[in-house]
C-alpha cells in the first residue's frame, strides 16, 4: 500500500484497501479507488451503509436508493 493525499469532495464513510488497492466509500454514493490514477464510480444515490466483506475481499455498499452494490 502506498500514503498519498486525495482530495475527496465529501464525507468519507468508509475506505478499504481491496487487493492492495485503495477505495474510498463517500456519503454521495461515489466510489474513489486508486488504482494507477483515480477512478469513480457512482454506486447509489446517497450510501447509507458501507461493509468491508473481508472473507470476499470486497466492499458492499447499500444506498438511499435501495441498491445493494459489491466492488471487488
Amino acid at each position: 500500500p502506498t500514503v498519498a493525499p486525495l482530495d475527496l469532495e465529501g464525507h468519507c464513510v468508509a475506505a478499504v484497501f481491496l487487493n492492495d488497492v485503495p477505495h474510498f466509500a463517500l456519503a454521495d454514493g461515489a466510489i474513489h479507488r486508486l488504482d494507477n490514477g483515480q477512478k469513480t464510480v457512482q454506486a447509489n444515490d446517497g450510501l447509507l451503509a458501507a461493509f468491508h466483506d473481508a472473507a470476499n475481499d470486497r466492499l458492499i455498499t447499500g444506498g438511499e436508493d435501495g441498491k445493494v452494490f459489491a466492488v471487488k
